[in-house]
């Protein structure tokens, strides 16, 4: 009986060690990931690794989505229904779960603190090339203090050792350096090419776009022109005797 109650535990003991490998996001606390991910109307790419745009990511440093996410792993594990393990192992798993979590939102929320320090179209003083440089050197420890065996990728040495330096050159946020208002650009041109598209003179028509882009953009001109504009001349009628 000792012998069988000996083995008993000796198998409890191997299940427990047990691992099951689920496929990349394919486990039930990845899943929920994305279901917060839904609930806050963030969407991945379906290219580049699901990576998110710029507006997603602005989003995604909002606090509480931040707290959303980190909190999830934790909160999936506590109403999972683990029966099948024992009691001190799942309360185990949920300390894990929340330590994770909470390494990870320390790190959200310092690129938050990044994100909202430069990714903008405002000028920058000296001071604010100050902050921006504390918010990343800030980041980048967070980064490696809690995710130590994590590569650096090429666009995390970009912002650690050039960002200050290109914000520096140019005194604007990134909102302004990017490819993004070209793509704006291009669109911008296309809708008013279509409007135009009837013009048979090419340099007419290539003049109209620019010139309505012209105006839209800056349209102070607009006021400028009315104020410089002569008076037009009032017809006088002769008056018959």
């Amino acid at each position: 009986m000792a012998n069988r109650a000996f083995l008993l535990r000796q198998q409890l003991e191997d299940l427990e060690k047990q691992t099951v490998d689920f496929p990349f996001g394919a486990g039930p606390i990845a899943s929920s990931l994305d279901a917060v991910l839904q609930r806050h109307n963030v969407k991945r790419q379906a290219y580049h690794g699901k990576a998110f745009v710029g507006n997603h990511v602005h989003k995604c440093c909002q606090m509480p989505v931040i707290k959303d996410l980190t909190s999830a792993p934790s909160r999936i594990l506590r109403a999972m229904d683990c029966e099948d393990i024992p009691v001190l192992s799942h309360q185990k798993l949920v300390r894990e779960a929340a330590e994770i979590g909470s390494k990870f939102e320390d790190v959200f929320l310092k690129y938050a603190d990044v994100h909202f320090a430069m990714n903008h179209a405002k000028a920058l003083t000296a001071a604010d090339l100050k902050r921006v440089d504390i918010c990343i050197t800030s980041f980048m420890r967070a980064y490696r203090l809690h995710i130590p065996t994590a590569s650096i990728t090429p666009k995390m040495h970009l912002l650690e050792d050039h960002a200050i330096g290109q914000l520096t050159r140019f005194g604007v946020g990134f909102g302004l350096l990017n490819e993004q208002g070209g793509e704006l650009i291009h669109t911008e041109f296309n809708r008013t090419g279509r409007v135009v598209s009837c013009m048979r003179d090419d340099l007419q028509r290539l003049m109209t776009v620019m010139k309505r882009h012209h105006l839209s953009t800056t349209p102070e001109v607009i006021a400028r022109v009315q104020a410089h504009r002569p008076p037009k001349r009032q017809k006088v009628q002769d008056k018959e005797e």
